[in-house]
């Protein structure tokens, strides 16, 4: 997406250059749980009723489905069910880290 002018985009580059490294992986965490926490919830309105298992694969299909040949994508949800498992943790938090500073 282009909607953020030169100028805008030089002053926040220059902010975060400002942060450590942790503070920037810790705020891209905590954004990518927010963008996951809404997806999920549209996933349930729009099936409310939906398994835990159907909405890991819809959550992984919306997330990263785009990435993906359809070919590829349509092998997901059965390779996931025929493992025993889902794509996995991507329900969990992605981010279980202490933003710390090394002394």
């Amino acid at each position: 997406m282009g909607d953020t002018s030169p100028e805008a985009a030089a002053q926040l580059d220059a902010l975060m250059a400002q942060r450590s490294g942790s503070d920037r992986v810790r705020m891209a965490c905590e954004m990518f749980d927010l963008a996951r926490a809404l997806a999920v919830a549209a996933i349930r309105a729009e099936e409310p009723t939906i398994s835990d298992a159907d909405l890991r694969v819809r959550l992984f299909e919306r997330l990263y489905g785009g990435d993906f040949s359809e070919e590829k994508r349509a092998r997901i949800p059965r390779f996931a069910m025929t493992n025993g498992t889902t794509p996995a943790n991507v329900l969990m938090p992605s981010c279980h880290l202490q933003a710390t500073e090394p002394p």
